[in-house]
């Protein structure tokens, strides 16, 4: 391997600090504090209401990408986060199944021989 390609890490290197930080935030940012907020989002809301909000994370990253890493928006970007969107809200609209059911009204006949 030629020296212009490699690159030998001390451990006071700025490079290890920004992929340690790097690291630390994958770790607790998105793995930690991510999974902790879905299970509690599970919890309050059950998982027929929430699951479909998941939908929602490259529509969150698309913003961050274009406020954060000044990443440009697409007209195709935008299609396709609206396309999230609209598709969220439909899955959103329907009933909700963590109802209960209302109970089935005996038939007619079984009412009448239940009555004294």
């Amino acid at each position: 391997m030629r020296d212009g390609f490699k690159r030998h890490l001390s451990p006071l290197d700025p490079l290890t600090f920004a992929i340690d930080g790097n690291t630390m935030h994958l770790t607790v940012g998105a793995g930690v504090i991510g999974w902790a907020a879905w299970y509690w989002a599970l919890a309050r809301g059950g998982i027929t209401r929430v699951s479909v909000l998941q939908f929602f994370q490259p529509v969150i990253a698309l913003v961050f990408a274009g406020a954060i890493l000044s990443e440009r928006l697409t007209l195709p970007l935008l299609l396709a986060a609206s396309t999230i969107l609209v598709g969220v809200g439909i899955a959103r609209s329907g009933r909700d199944s963590t109802a209960p059911a209302r109970p089935a009204e005996p038939p007619a006949s079984a009412q009448a021989e239940a009555a004294p």
